[in-house]
């Protein structure tokens, strides 16, 4: 059974009387459970567009105008506001790639660790800050019982948050992060899946398997890939 699967998904920018220009043309991709499947692509070729649609969102000024999105047996895109809204958080998630676009400098890493589980009322605040303090620890972060009260400002946000492209793009911490997402999705429980947003339309290495995006449309790259 697939986990994830989108069949046809188109995504515009801008509406009627102005132009209309077509950002995601008909992809099609699916995620089985246990699964690790890494989107990799050059900055503009759409693949934060569509890891958005799996959450059933369109950034301002876009909107997903075709296909299907699936999560489990649940149609994303068929769902009013609210039932997006219990399905995030709880069933799929989005975290970003960027320590300046995940942390809030004025704010604590604890309270943003801890804030998207008690908005969903997900766990009690003791649990909740138990859990990003075991977060900490598996990441090895410096003093996990202690770090959550630092402000993301003091820098120690980027050792959480995953780089986020450019000239400077190291692929090792992508490996890293999709071999732990695919070593815990297959410990923890069968039935998660993962998927790692990526730079650049060079291969990686991981042990799943690769979607090249590019010009809004995506291909599997069919190549071999050392495990990292």
């Amino acid at each position: 059974m697939n986990m994830i699967e989108v069949k046809g998904l188109r995504v515009v920018a801008g509406a009627a009387p102005e132009p209309v220009v077509e950002i995601v043309k008909g992809v099609d991709f699916s995620v089985k459970k246990g699964e690790v499947l890494a989107l990799i692509g050059e900055s503009g070729s759409g693949k934060t567009t569509i890891a958005l649609s799996l959450l059933g969102h369109a950034r301002a000024g876009c909107s997903i105008v075709d296909g299907s999105v699936k999560i489990g047996d649940v149609d994303v895109l068929s769902l009013d506001a609210r039932g997006r809204r219990a399905l995030r958080a709880r069933t799929v998630a989005y975290v970003a790639q960027s320590a300046s676009a995940g942390f809030n400098p004025a704010r604590t890493i604890m309270d943003q660790v801890t804030e998207p589980a008690l908005l969903h009322k997900l766990m009690t605040p003791a649990a909740a800050r138990s859990k990003a303090v075991e977060l900490f620890r598996s990441l090895a972060l410096p003093s996990p019982e202690t770090i959550g009260a630092a402000l993301s400002a003091s820098g120690v946000g980027r050792a959480v948050a995953a780089p986020d492209g450019g000239d400077g793009f190291d692929y090792e911490p992508c490996c890293r992060r999709v071999r732990r997402a695919d070593y815990r999705a297959r410990r923890d429980d069968a039935d998660r899946s993962a998927g790692c947003v990526q730079e650049r339309s060079a291969r990686t290495r991981h042990d799943g398997r690769v979607c090249v995006a590019r010009s809004g449309r995506c291909r599997a790259d069919g190549g071999s890939h050392r495990s990292c």
